[in-house]
């Protein structure tokens, strides 16, 4: 019985640590970098991108260097899935200035 109530208040706080994140919204890049490997929403505007091998990156700041600087990186899998037909330079003006 003890193993079950506990087992029911980590669910429970569980669920309202995920509702809480949920009612915050979208994070700012600072927040976003304190959740490393986690999931979550980030609203930032882009202000450079760049691009390697079929892969995109998205800076919140001019300077992709900058010490404050979040970058997204969107991997092939990701920038075929916004549109099949759009290249890395066409995913990198979409986002652009966002």
């Amino acid at each position: 019985m003890r193993v079950s109530g506990v087992v029911l208040t980590l669910a429970v706080l569980s669920a309202l640590a995920a509702a809480e994140d949920k009612a915050a919204g979208p994070l700012t890049p600072e927040q976003a970098a304190k959740k490393v490997n986690e999931k979550c929403t980030v609203r930032m505007e882009v202000l450079s991108t760049g691009k390697g091998k079929g892969v995109v990156f998205l800076n919140s700041r001019k300077d992709f260097k900058a010490a404050d600087n979040f970058t997204v990186f969107i991997n092939q899998e990701g920038v075929k899935s916004l549109n099949p037909d759009y290249s890395c330079s066409q995913v990198r003006e979409r986002f652009r200035a966002r």
